[in-house]
């Protein structure tokens, strides 16, 4: 590499540090700005105002809700939703009543086929009867 590149790299290095150092000193200077912005009186109390037209829109929202709550239309809703709630209840068990009979007839259906898949394969197994000796046992009468 020549003398120039070496010299043309350094120079090109110390532009990228002081780069860095400006954004440094840039991040410094946006740090102390905010904080003493953050911490000014003027600023805090444009906190507490806006703490306490936040306090009042809530409490305007919390009455509007209680009126709305209370007229006879949310009323009236809310007697339909009760109904309607009662007549899902309803129909679900009427529903389940008269599934209950067919769920046991397949379930009896299931269990008589499973019954006789085992003794297919119990009459197919040559051992069907006997269980198999355990390794211990093997071991032992060795």
């Amino acid at each position: 590499m020549s003398e120039q590149q070496k010299e043309s790299r350094s120079s090109a290095g110390q532009a990228w540090d002081e780069v860095g150092q400006q954004f440094r000193s840039l991040g410094e200077s946006l740090a102390s700005a905010f904080k003493s912005t953050w911490e000014s009186e003027e600023t805090r109390r444009h906190m507490r105002q806006i703490q306490q037209e936040l306090g009042a829109a809530v409490d305007e929202l919390s009455q509007a809700a209680q009126k709305i709550s209370a007229s006879e239309e949310a009323q009236k809703l809310k007697t339909e939703a009760e109904k309607a709630a009662q007549s899902a209840q309803s129909a679900g068990q009427e529903a389940v009543e008269e599934i209950r009979p067919h769920l046991l007839t397949a379930f009896e259906k299931i269990r008589t086929e499973i019954d006789y898949i085992i003794k297919r394969i119990e009459q197919q197994t040559p051992d069907a009867g006997t269980a198999p000796a355990s390794t211990e046992e093997t071991d032992q009468a060795e």
